[in-house]
């Protein structure tokens, strides 16, 4: 298990700009155990374990991204939510109404969009920054 190349600089960078959250899918005691040993858990502010939401509460269910949109007061419009997954990822955060860039990596990458088209697409994760 590693990171994609550049992910944990760009993180760094990004939490000195922005508040960061993560949402994962999965089990919840697997999932902990895979953001520390990642050692990406301190750059987030909020970590929102989706099967601790409840059975059915995975992405795209609105309720983890409501979670962590509370967690800031923020409005949905105000954030951006980067993932690979287009039904998961992408269909989710748009359903509540954040900004969406998908990133063509990952076992998704050659999928379709699905539904919803995001307002964004980028070949690697660090291509990010430029959208911000």
């Amino acid at each position: 298990m590693h990171l994609y190349d550049g992910v944990k600089p760009l993180l760094e960078r990004l939490r000195g700009r922005f508040p960061l959250f993560l949402i994962t899918d999965g089990n919840a005691a697997m999932q902990r155990r895979k953001v520390s040993k990642l050692g990406i858990g301190p750059l987030f502010s909020v970590v929102v374990l989706t099967a601790e939401k409840g059975i059915g509460m995975s992405k795209p269910h609105p309720a983890p991204f409501l979670s962590a949109l509370e967690h800031f007061q923020f409005a949905p419009g105000e954030c951006l939510f980067a993932g690979d997954n287009p039904e998961c990822d992408i269909a989710g955060a748009a359903g509540v109404g954040m900004h969406t860039v998908r990133v063509l990596t990952g076992p998704f990458h050659a999928q379709a969009a699905g539904a919803v088209e995001p307002d964004f697409t980028i070949g690697c994760i660090s291509d990010v920054e430029r959208v911000l």
